[in-house]
């Protein structure tokens, strides 16, 4: 399809970038801290002094650092863009596989990214930076995972099959607690919405969902009751002060709401994607056995859907807030971009579901000769809006950018004359120039002019050296 085509070419310059990042000195902290202490007591060490976030710790620990591998380090990253981009995708193709075609699902899967990547509120926190990918998008993508699981553990019906996804369920929610606090509570509200769905249906899968719920909740309090997570609380002024954390979360959900709707193509991408949904709609319908309905009883079907989308507009608007205002509460501050970028997932999600639940309640009273019409105009519209929007300030005009006017590429040539330098130096007591004019895709926190700092120190570690500070 060549609306695909279109929308991955605003995605393309991402996955380059990709190849021209570099890690910060946090990112060499992992690796070094197990070669000095060993796995098993490295972790014991992450968990008592730094926080409960035992299974990111795990996947950090394990980087391509550990071996020496800059190339490994890019090329790890990328294979979790592209984890998150299928993980997206089968968690589409899990609702919509015998409704929609590939391309179809490839057109809301790349409508998604593109949507995701043009209105992140830090995409260096969110893809090039190793130690907030594998705390927070990780969550995400292990979250789609639960979700699919379990909506196969839901239907199938071989015993051997159920007890599989059982366990499968089970360690993606152990996972999933371990990533951050936030995903951790994240899992836990889910299980509850399951179970409480389960009760008030009566259905046979109370008792999975109390196992789950019940393991959910005890993964939780591992995590946030290490030793590292309150040693963390006390670095921060205003945690946990209640009056403070609700009003700026308030404030960030306007802002921020007003800016992915109404500042960013969300709207567009909402009408290039009603052919298909409704398409989905149709075949769902097609797939249920015909009946014929009282004027009244279409009447409560209306009003049924009416609060099926009251109520889930609510719940996904409480999980957005709740991301904003469990960050504040933790610690007392402005949000960071790596934990919004996680809220702005879950809004696009939610804002495409909850429209899909309004094309079921308007269902028949959109033509289909409408849509078709509508159909055949969508390439030429989007590339029109498409190319207006590039004028505008935006991180996919500034991924392009970073390529084109090669920031990018002086920005690797600079790391990598650092190393030649470093690996040269016979003195053990390097020097070296700091890393200007860095692209805005990527994020650095660079070493000092301190050789105690403790990012110097780290360099040191990872490149063998007595000491390594800038000139």
């Amino acid at each position: 399809m060549l609306l695909n085509a279109v929308i991955f070419l605003f995605i393309i310059p991402f996955l380059i970038l990709f190849f021209y990042n570099h890690p910060v000195p946090e990112d060499f902290f992992w690796s070094e801290t197990v070669k000095y202490y060993g796995f098993s007591e490295a972790q014991k060490i992450f968990y008592n002094t730094w926080s409960g976030r035992y299974f990111s710790y795990i996947l950090l620990s394990l980087n391509p650092l550990l071996f020496k591998s800059v190339t490994g380090f890019k090329i790890y990253l990328l294979s979790f863009f592209i984890i998150f981009a299928y993980s997206i995708f089968i968690f589409i193709s899990a609702f919509t596989k015998n409704k929609l075609n590939v391309n179809e699902r490839l057109l809301i899967l790349f409508s998604i990214l593109f949507l995701y990547l043009y209105s992140m509120p830090d995409v260096s926190e969110g893809l090039y930076w190793l130690t907030a990918v594998m705390i927070y998008p990780l969550g995400i993508i292990l979250l789609m995972f639960f979700v699919v699981t379990y909506k196969k553990l839901t239907e199938t019906k071989i015993l051997i099959n159920r007890n599989l996804y059982l366990t499968l369920s089970a360690l993606l929610i152990f996972a999933v607690s371990g990533t951050s606090e936030i995903n951790s509570a994240l899992i836990l509200c889910l299980n509850f919405l399951i179970l409480f769905y389960n009760i008030s249906k009566k259905n046979k899968l109370i008792r999975i969902s109390i196992i789950l719920t019940v393991l959910a909740l005890a993964s939780v309090l591992i995590s946030f009751l290490s030793p590292g997570n309150l040693l963390r609380a006390l670095e921060f002024e205003n945690a946990h002060n209640p009056a403070y954390s609700l009003s700026m979360a308030y404030v960030f959900l306007i802002k921020n709401l007003s800016s992915w709707i109404f500042y960013s193509p969300l709207i567009l991408f909402t009408f290039v994607l009603t052919p298909f949904l409704n398409k989905l709609i149709r075949e769902e319908k097609r797939r249920e056995e015909k009946r014929r309905e009282e004027k009244r009883r279409e009447e409560n079907v209306s009003v049924q859907l009416l609060k099926n989308i009251l109520v889930k507009s609510t719940v996904i608007l409480s999980l957005t807030f709740f991301i904003i205002f469990f960050t504040l509460w933790n610690t007392g501050e402005s949000p960071y971009g790596r934990t919004l970028n996680s809220a702005l997932i879950l809004f696009i999600f939610g804002w495409f579901y909850i429209y899909y639940l309004l094309l079921q309640l308007l269902n028949g009273k959109i033509k289909k000769s409408f849509l078709v019409k509508f159909r055949s105009y969508i390439i030429v519209i989007s590339v029109l809006v498409f190319s207006l929007l590039l004028i505008k300030k935006n991180n996919i005009r500034n991924a392009y950018s970073d390529l084109l006017k090669g920031y990018a590429f002086s920005y690797n040539q600079k790391f990598e004359q650092r190393y030649e330098e470093i690996l040269k130096d016979k003195s053990g007591n390097c020097e070296v120039d700091s890393i200007k004019n860095v692209p805005k895709s990527f994020f650095l926190y660079d070493i000092t002019s301190d050789t105690d700092h403790f990012y110097n120190q780290w360099y040191s570690r990872y490149f063998n050296k007595n000491s390594i500070k800038l000139k």
